[in-house]
């Protein structure tokens, strides 16, 4: 499919002289393009598909975008690929997103309701031991520390009963540097295991957030799009029945 794109400014072939009287300055048109990349930018991170995955039948993802000043998810089929595939859906999709989102956040924070707190405690406590570092990749990096400094001790015991100081020296740099490696290695492993709460722990923090669906209703969608991701969301619109089938 050919595309056409605009070559980067770098590239632009500019007349050495005016051919006529120009509209603008040059300045202006800068300060334009400068603003005009900006407004692209930021409409570009508000229009982010948050949650949505696609509609009915087809399963393509949506599209962030606005529709009369209010952001929306949209999938759009051109009419030759709708006509080719015989698919019974419009060419347009269009889901509104502050119609979702609020229905969404209140299901969210049925998860810390009173009559499920318990439960939630639980799987957040079992969440907590599945998050750490592989126990066997784990053993492996204290079984490869302690080699390289068994291999040091063996080295310096060689060079003490009489070995070529030259050859021993290098057998020595090289076990310093697997030791050094397996220790950056043991420390990154024990720097990703996250602190272990305990149940009165976790309710503590829950505690300390209060109504989580009030908190989801007042934030901003941008700030909310990490939680939706750390739930693993995803989101069907059956644009016919106009209902979201929500998984997580």
């Amino acid at each position: 499919m050919t595309k056409l794109r605009w070559n980067d400014p770098e590239k632009w072939i500019k007349s050495t002289g005016i051919a006529h009287e120009p509209l603008i300055t040059t300045g202006d048109f800068y300060q334009v393009q400068l603003k005009l990349k900006a407004r692209a930018t930021s409409q570009a991170t508000e229009r982010k598909p948050r949650a949505t995955e696609g509609p009915y039948v087809c399963m393509r993802k949506m599209q962030g975008n606005f529709n009369n000043g209010h952001p929306h998810y949209r999938c759009r089929y051109s009419s030759e690929y709708a006509q080719s595939h015989a698919l019974d859906r419009p060419l347009t999709v269009h889901l509104r997103e502050d119609v979702l989102l609020p229905v969404l956040d209140s299901w969210i924070g049925t998860v810390f309701a009173p009559g499920r707190l318990k439960r939630t405690i639980h799987e957040m406590q079992e969440a907590q031991a599945v998050s750490g570092p592989d126990p066997a990749v784990l053993e492996a990096a204290r079984r490869d520390l302690d080699t390289s400094a068994a291999r040091l001790t063996s080295y310096r015991a060689a060079l003490d009963a009489g070995g070529d100081p030259a050859t021993v020296a290098g057998w020595i740099n090289e076990a310093r540097l697997d030791q050094a490696t397996a220790q950056q290695r043991l420390n990154q492993l024990t720097a990703e295991a996250p602190p272990t709460l305990t149940g009165d722990q976790v309710q503590a923090v829950i505690a300390k957030l209060g109504n989580l669906t009030d908190r989801l209703m007042q934030a901003k969608p941008e700030r909310k799009a990490p939680l939706y991701e750390a739930f693993g969301l995803k989101l069907v619109y059956d644009a016919k029945k106009r209902v979201v089938t929500v998984e997580s």
